[in-house]
């Protein structure tokens, strides 16, 4: 068989036409730009609802930008709000504060109708982005609001660990060492 750098200019032509008609017809890239694979999407959005990636924040923002995709093309505003909130915990633990703020402001306008864990997932990462701004009596209060409407029917969640965790630093960094040993035990 020739090899591209030994066919005719027609031959050459028809050739990468054809390849590029398979390419474009593959599965592979039938995909919208950017957004994951519907069954790697599922992997990364059980990955972080299990436990966070410890990996290169950068490498995190990109799972989790390929993932809004897929989410934002299957129009699943909830997921997409749980995906923001991750985002906006890597943001805050970067320093990239008016990004996280972002996020988590992009996040709680478009929850409602979503799963109180979402929301309260959003509500740990609002408060610790607090905390990162020196906000710590509002973080205190977001805390606290969700922590007393938290249900615990629920199942498990590390939001709530989450929520007791600020509440705890909030109290510790306003000078109430009690106050915040007691929330840690909690």
């Amino acid at each position: 068989m020739p090899t591209p750098t030994h066919m005719s200019g027609g031959t050459a032509t028809i050739f990468f036409s054809l390849l590029l008609v398979l390419l474009l017809a593959s599965p592979a890239y039938s995909q919208q730009p950017g957004a994951a694979a519907p069954q790697r999407a599922e992997v990364i959005f059980k990955e972080w609802m299990e436990r966070m990636p410890t990996a290169d924040p950068a490498d995190n923002l990109r799972q989790l930008d390929s993932l809004y995709a897929y989410l934002q093309a299957q129009k699943d505003t909830c997921r997409m709000a749980h995906a923001l909130s991750w985002r906006s915990f890597i943001h805050d633990n970067t320093g990239k504060l008016d990004s996280a703020m972002q996020c988590i402001n992009d996040a709680r306008a478009m929850m409602r109708g979503c799963d109180s864990l979402i929301y309260m997932s959003i509500q740990v990462n609002y408060s610790g982005i607090l905390l990162t701004l020196g906000e710590i009596d509002k973080s205190i209060a977001v805390s606290s609001a969700a922590i007393q409407a938290w249900n615990h029917s629920w199942p498990y969640s590390r939001s709530l660990d989450g929520l007791y965790t600020n509440l705890a630093i909030g109290y510790a960094m306003n000078g109430d060492l009690e106050k915040a040993i007691v929330t840690f035990r909690e």
